[in-house]
């Protein structure tokens, strides 16, 4: 294979945006942890993942990803399990969503690779009634179960609770009925039922905290000393970097330790602190050219069960992207979502690298390109 085609092809742009995007978080994760982890063992963890990820999403990429969708079942029933097991465990911030191991040393959660099984199995149903000729009482028993397929893992994500990861796969199988060609009635009938179903939800369905965070994501002012405060010292972090930063291991908010979960949820605030404007745009514009080039490789895929996957995944990381940066300056709700590649928790890195192998994957299946 000559040496220049790889170096131009998608596939090694995708490898190269991740590894950088994945020096940038760990040297950021470095310095946002070392005030209360001076000996980087989030740092090892991180890297134990990662090399676990890069296993995983070779493999990922070397199986036709038609194996994952005619054997869909062998993914999902364990993963079913997992979600009900799961809701026995201790909570950990309020929410059942870790199996703990090794004193909590450990930790794995399920709904991280749910939502790559869900996707896969969302497209193989879509394709397979796409194929399928059949009247139309059929066609709707067979939405009724497809929903049923998918509606029980997310009720039982929903349970832990875990809204942010709901929202993650809603968001991807959204963008997968469009490509798919939903008709356009049905899209109604769907605003129509989650401007119904909002209001329910927000007076009947959530907890007190629930709401109080979607009151303070409107005006963080609310209860700047309590639910507002973690956004309100967070947007004080990202103002503080200014355009080149205050420097690895000197930002205020991230080394007093003002700013909350600075190497999870509120990482990219760190970033804007520590390492400024710059670096923080630049870090999103290599994330949205990941994104781009997941979406580049749906366009490409050849067939509709691998551009449904790919555009799955790709929305699953672009909703990523938006929820986590946009929460830390206030202009979405806080949720328990991770910046992908970036934020610790192995869990994440692991899903997050075996999602871009099966990207890969469809992609090679288009070009027989072979590192």
């Amino acid at each position: 294979m000559n040496f220049w085609k790889i170096v131009k092809s998608r596939e090694f742009r995708i490898v190269v945006l991740i590894l950088v995007i994945v020096a940038i978080g760990t040297i950021a994760l470095a310095s946002a942890a070392y005030s209360t982890d001076p000996n980087y063992s989030t740092i090892k963890k991180q890297g134990v993942a990662f090399v676990l990820g890069m296993i995983g999403m070779i493999i990922a990429a070397s199986i036709d990803y038609e194996m994952y969708s005619k054997y869909w079942y062998l993914f999902y029933v364990p993963c079913l399990i997992l979600l009900v097991l799961v809701l026995f465990t201790e909570p950990i911030n309020h929410a059942r969503s870790w199996f703990r191991f090794f004193d909590g040393k450990i930790a794995f959660q399920p709904s991280e690779i749910a939502k790559i099984v869900l996707i896969i199995t969302t497209a193989h149903f879509l394709v397979k009634m796409k194929r399928t000729s059949m009247s139309s009482k059929n066609r709707a028993i067979q939405i009724l179960l497809v929903g049923l397929l998918i509606g029980v893992p997310v009720f039982l994500i929903l349970l832990q609770p875990d809204f942010g990861t709901g929202m993650v796969f809603v968001a991807a199988v959204l963008a997968m009925l469009f490509v798919w060609g939903i008709d356009y009635k049905l899209i109604k009938y769907g605003i129509l039922g989650t401007l119904i179903l909002a209001p329910v939800t927000y007076f009947f369905f959530l907890k007190p905290g629930q709401k109080q965070r979607i009151l303070v994501f409107l005006n963080p002012n609310l209860d700047p000393t309590g639910s507002g405060y973690h956004v309100l010292q967070s947007k004080l972090a990202v103002g503080a970097g200014q355009l080149g930063g205050m420097g690895l291991y000197n930002g205020t908010q991230t080394q007093m330790d003002y700013l909350f979960a600075k190497t999870t949820d509120f990482i990219f605030a760190s970033i804007a602190e520590e390492m400024g404007f710059i670096v923080a745009t630049l870090l999103i514009v290599l994330l949205l050219a990941l994104v781009i080039h997941f979406y580049g490789v749906a366009k490409d895929a050849r067939d509709e069960e691998g551009r449904l996957i790919a555009i799955g995944i790709g929305t699953m990381f672009a909703f990523h992207i938006f929820i986590n940066v946009g929460m830390t300056m206030g202009l979405a709700p806080i949720t328990g979502i991770p910046l992908p590649f970036v934020s610790s928790g192995g869990s994440s890195m692991l899903t997050n690298m075996i999602a871009a192998g099966i990207v890969l994957g469809i992609s090679f299946r288009k070009t027989g390109l072979r590192f």
